[in-house]
């Protein structure tokens, strides 16, 4: 890895914009760190769907204009901006399931915690913002569209 990279098992490309037409690929530290020791707890490689985003591609994928994946600060030059974002899933496609969509995320939740982690659960990924590097308190959502079933008493 490069020097001065938090990262074990992630290297710094992972979170580049995936445009292909901006540079921004800086990340906060502490996201990988996180998602570093979610990594080693599963045993199994993880991939980074979407990192950082310019915000042409954020538009593109129909993301929010808050969206943590943005970077921050907003002002100023795209390339100076950090993200404090990332869209996880196990590199193993086999892997993508319900079940294990939360056992990535318990470990997540569980790594994270001491930093206020926004968290939400998907079908095929989990997001994960450090945004109480922000100041701002941890969130947990999960999508409409995630494939649980209700429990129903006989």
């Amino acid at each position: 890895m490069s020097k001065g990279w938090p990262g074990k098992y992630f290297r710094p490309s992972e979170f580049a914009c995936s445009c292909g037409r901006c540079s921004m690929d800086k990340v906060k530290p502490e996201l990988v760190k996180v998602l570093d020791k979610a990594r080693e707890h599963l045993g199994v490689p993880l991939r980074i769907n979407s990192g950082v985003r310019c915000d042409n591609h954020n538009m593109a994928v129909g993301g929010v204009s808050t969206s943590l994946h943005l970077g921050y600060p907003l002002k100023g030059k795209v390339a100076d901006r950090i993200g404090f974002a990332a869209d996880v899933t196990y590199s193993n496609a086999g892997l993508r399931n319900p079940l294990n969509m939360c056992r990535l995320y318990m470990a997540l939740e569980s790594f994270g915690r001491p930093i206020s982690l926004g968290l939400g659960l998907y079908p095929s990924f989990v997001h994960v913002d450090v945004r109480g590097l922000q100041g701002r308190k941890a969130a947990r959502w999960a999508d409409r569209h995630f494939g649980w079933g209700r429990l129903h008493h006989d």
